[in-house]
């Protein structure tokens, strides 16, 4: 049971992380000054984590955490790749102009 309860506070913790990211992101059209490097790694050890508390018994709030951790950082991975296509802060309707 305590067990249950510290994954529910690690998770309440931890689960906001990526989505102020990923609300930055998007309202900013742009995912300058995030390290990829470091985003890509927190989301292939959250996938990695997810896949074995899955293969083995885990307490359902690790594997929400893991999942929902692992989909959010997926997700500001996918606006680095979006954005980066606008890189010079044209709009996909504007032309560069000598």
């Amino acid at each position: 049971m305590i067990i249950d309860i510290i994954g529910w506070v690690a998770f309440i913790a931890l689960a906001p992380s990526s989505l102020f990211q990923i609300s930055k992101n998007f309202r900013r059209k742009s995912a300058e000054g995030v390290s990829f490097f470091m985003s890509a790694a927190i989301f292939t050890g959250l996938s990695l984590f997810l896949i074995v508390s899955l293969a083995e018994p885990t307490p359902l709030p690790t594997i929400v955490q893991f999942a929902v951790g692992s989909a959010g950082w997926g997700i500001v991975l996918l606006q680095m790749a979006m954005y980066r296509k606008n890189k010079g802060g044209l709009s996909s309707g504007q032309s560069k102009r000598s």
